[in-house]
């Protein structure tokens, strides 16, 4: 999983987050002085709009990892790059890739780029106006919040926060290989044996306990060893450890990676 990076050479923060004047509302930093954006993930553009400030929208082709843990889709607007003709809707930009400049195109007072984080996929027309008359991208988030910032980024104008920052942009979420038999509350009475030579329904002397998942709103229990066949060796809370048998294609159970119950 990627994290989400902010890239450049030099970060230098001209106006902030829900300033004064165009940034009222807005969760926007507008950045100067860099040699051009590099994106923070690898995105597909999903929407440009020429009439105004050449307004690109891109969304991360697969979920990432935020400054603050959050892990999901995000999606940018970054504006005011004088031609952006190079760009098309559809196109895939590599994380790390320039694909924007800082520019005029638009209502500005000097060279620079607006930017702006919304939380997930893209929606919609992609922002909105907000009551003082302000775009909006939607779904926005705390771009701090959002962005790591390479450590080997200049930071020459911090706008007054504290960014988090990162040596690298590779996300290694620790990898479980854990299972979990999960019983269904549909079911009252699931038996569990006190060895893995079992299932012989008339030997009542194998049998452990008798669970009851429709009680519990269902029952999850640790995977411990898979004896084959789906039999399962688990260990219950009143019980100690026992063994089961759970085929999800035959009874009313699941296997999955996390415990559902």
């Amino acid at each position: 999983m990627q994290k989400a990076v902010l890239n450049l050479n030099i970060l230098k923060v001209t106006q902030g987050m829900n300033n004064t004047f165009s940034h009222k509302g807005v969760l926007a930093i507008d950045i100067a002085g860099h040699n051009g954006f590099r994106a923070p993930f690898t995105g597909i553009i999903k929407k440009i709009y020429t009439k105004d400030a050449n307004q690109v929208w891109l969304e991360s082709t697969d979920k990432v990892k935020y400054a603050d843990g959050t892990e999901d889709y995000m999606t940018l607007s970054i504006w005011h790059d004088n031609d952006v003709s190079n760009l098309k809707v559809g196109q895939v930009i590599k994380q790390g890739e320039v694909f924007y400049q800082q520019g005029t195109k638009g209502y500005v007072t000097g060279a620079h780029n607006h930017l702006t984080v919304g939380k997930g996929k893209f929606t919609g027309t992609g922002w909105y106006k907000n009551s003082v008359g302000n775009w909006c991208i939607n779904n926005q988030y705390d771009i701090t919040k959002a962005l790591f910032v390479y450590d080997k980024t200049e930071i020459k104008k911090s706008g007054g926060y504290t960014w988090t920052k990162t040596s690298d942009f590779e996300y290694n979420k620790p990898v479980s290989n854990d299972r979990y038999l999960n019983l269904k509350p549909t079911v009252s009475s699931w038996t569990v044996y006190k060895t893995n030579k079992y299932f012989i329904p008339t030997k009542t002397s194998d049998v452990l306990a008798k669970l009851n998942p429709k009680k519990f709103g269902g029952l999850s229990y640790k995977i411990l060893e898979d004896c084959g066949n789906y039999h399962f060796k688990i260990k219950t809370d009143m019980f100690g450890y026992g063994y089961i048998a759970g085929n999800p294609n035959k009874y009313e159970c699941t296997i999955t990676d996390k415990p559902v119950y």
